[in-house]
C-alpha cells in the first residue's frame, strides 16, 4: 500500500506499523536483480492483478521497465508519485510532500492529500493510474527489503539501551531485530492499558538509533 502521512495518526500507529515490518521484511540473503526471479514474478503479481486494468500506461511502462532491469529505482517511484499529487491537486485538493525519509535504510517519500472522511475517490483513481502499484513494488521488492533487515539490525544497540533505560530488566542481547520489535510491540500493548506515557516512551525505543 503507499504511504500517506496525516498528523491524525497517532504514535501508537506508526510504532505498529515498524513491528509489522519487522516481522515482515527478513529475506535471507542479499537478492541479485533478475528479470527471472522473485522480483519478476512480484511484478508480475501486480501486473495481473485485479486492478491491473486501473493502471495508466506509463505506470505500466515502468513496470515493465523496472522488471526488465530487475529492480525498481527511486526516481522511477519518485517520479510516480509526483504524477498522482499533481492529478490530485489538478483535480482542486490539497497536496503536500515531505523530506524524503531514509530510516528504514532505503528513501521512502511520506506525503498527505486532502480526503473527506468519506473518501477521495478522485485521488484514489489518481494513484490507481500512476503509482499506487509502483509504490507497493518500490516498498517490498527484494532490495528494499535487504536494506530494511540491515538497518534494523543496526539499531540494535540503540533500542537495548532505551529498553534498558526504562527498566525493562530482560535478557535482550541474544534478541535479532525482529524479536526485539516484537518485545517492544508486546511492552507497548501491556503498558497502553495503564500508563500512556511509558507506552509513549516505549514506542521511541522502536525507533532508537
Amino acid at each position: 500500500m503507499p504511504r500517506r502521512f496525516s498528523a491524525s495518526l497517532g504514535w501508537m500507529t506508526g510504532a505498529v506499523a515498524f513491528m509489522a515490518c519487522l516481522t515482515a521484511c527478513t529475506p535471507n540473503s542479499q537478492p541479485s536483480p533478475s528479470p527471472t526471479g522473485a522480483f519478476a514474478e512480484l511484478v508480475d503479481a501486480y501486473l495481473e492483478g485485479p486492478e491491473a486494468d486501473q493502471y495508466g500506461t506509463e505506470q505500466v511502462a515502468a513496470l515493465l521497465a523496472a522488471r526488465e532491469a530487475g529492480e525498481l529505482g527511486f526516481e522511477a517511484y519518485a517520479a510516480a508519485i509526483d504524477q498522482s499529487l499533481e492529478c490530485i491537486s489538478a483535480a482542486g485538493f490539497f497536496t503536500e510532500k515531505y523530506p524524503v525519509d531514509e530510516s528504514r535504510g532505503f528513501p521512502v517519500i511520506d506525503y498527505f492529500y486532502e480526503s473527506p472522511e468519506s473518501g477521495n475517490p478522485v485521488a484514489d483513481a489518481c494513484m490507481a493510474k500512476y503509482s499506487s502499484a509502483l509504490e507497493s513494488v518500490y516498498q517490498i521488492q527484494p532490495t528494499s527489503a535487504q536494506a530494511e533487515t540491515i538497518a534494523n539490525d543496526a539499531r540494535i544497540g540503540p533500542m537495548i539501551a532505551c529498553l534498558e533505560k526504562l527498566g525493562v530488566d530482560e535478557d535482550l542481547d541474544s534478541l535479532n531485530s525482529e524479536e526485539i520489535g516484537l518485545k517492544i510491540g508486546r511492552l507497548m500493548l501491556e503498558a497502553s492499558e495503564v500508563d500512556e506515557d511509558r507506552a509513549h516512551a516505549l514506542s521511541k525505543c522502536a525507533f532508537a538509533s
